[in-house]
Formats: structure tokens, C-alpha cells, sequence
């Protein structure tokens, strides 16, 4: 769900869930030795200031915690959205989302950036760990077929292998 600057909207969220806050910005370049979180190091996302305000089904404040350092970037062209916001639902119900008035907000459910980058993290150990695994396996296979080799010259030479004369 998208929220205009300085509107409000109303949506239907269940309770007990944590939901995300994405504000959309616009991309500018770096000027000289300006530094950004961003990848490719040449353009920066540059969000409104404001702070939206959520109201509960019961008309109270709901909590919305700011996340320093928890920014995931994605550009669409001249725009891009940061994930800047979380709150938690008591109970389910009708709640009003309120844009700050230079800001366009994006409500998405669930709110776990942290899960899907444990998941990538995770997926890229599990293969360094195949990788590793399957390296120390061939050093095993290599490593055995020698001393196969070894032993079974040496079992000639004295005699006890099959195939000594």
C-alpha cells in the first residue's frame, strides 16, 4: 500500500505482526569524496525527513521504531525506497497510516529484511561449506588411492600380494 505526502491511509492489518515502513526517495549522484552505503558507490538515496504516525483500531499511538543502519536500497530509475520504519499491531483492526508532508511511504508485511539476508548469508555458508567439504573429500580420495598404491607395491615386493611371482 503506498501513502501520499501528507495523507493518511487506513488499512486492515492483522495483529500480533510486524510491518514495514519503506520511504520513496530520489537517487543523486555522489559529489566529490561524499561517501554512500550503496554498492556501486555513484549514487545516493536521498529520503524526505518526516516520521509517519500510526494510529491503532482503538484511535492510540502505535510505536514506530526507527532502524539505524537497517537500510535496503532498490532503485527503480530516478527513485528508490529505504526501509527506515517498524511497528507491531496489537490487536487486528483497522489502522490509520499517516505520511509525514514530504514523504511517500510504503507499507509492506512481514518486515524481516533481516530474514532474507540470514537466508542469503546462510545460503552462501552452506555453499563454502560444500566447496570445503567437497575439497577435503578428494584430498581423502587422492590421498587414499596413493597409499593404495604404496601398499599394494610393497605387498608385491614381499611377496603377499596376488599376482607376485
Amino acid at each position: 500500500m503506498a501513502i501520499d505526502p501528507g495523507e493518511s491511509g487506513e488499512v486492515r492489518l492483522d495483529g500480533s505482526t510486524r510491518y514495514g515502513i519503506w520511504v520513496v526517495g530520489r537517487t543523486e549522484r555522489l559529489g566529490p569524496g561524499e561517501e554512500a552505503p550503496q554498492q556501486d558507490g555513484k549514487d545516493k538515496c536521498v529520503t524526505p525527513g518526516g516520521y509517519p504516525d500510526v494510529t491503532g483500531p482503538d484511535q492510540s499511538p502505535v510505536s514506530v521504531a526507527v532502524l539505524f543502519g537497517t537500510y535496503l536500497w532498490s532503485w527503480a530509475g530516478e527513485r528508490c525506497v529505504s526501509y527506515q520504519w517498524e511497528f507491531e499491531t496489537g490487536a487486528a483492526g483497522t489502522y490509520q497510516v499517516a505520511a509525514p508532508d514530504d514523504a511517500t511511504l510504503m507499507l509492506t508485511k512481514p518486515a524481516e529484511p533481516q530474514k532474507f539476508i540470514g537466508g542469503v548469508g546462510l545460503g552462501a555458508l552452506a555453499l563454502l561449506t560444500a566447496i570445503g567439504a567437497g575439497a577435503v573429500g578428494l584430498g581423502l580420495t587422492l590421498g587414499g588411492g596413493i597409499w593404495w598404491g604404496k601398499r599394494r607395491k610393497a605387498a608385491r615386493k614381499a611377496g603377499l600380494a596376488p599376482g607376485a611371482s
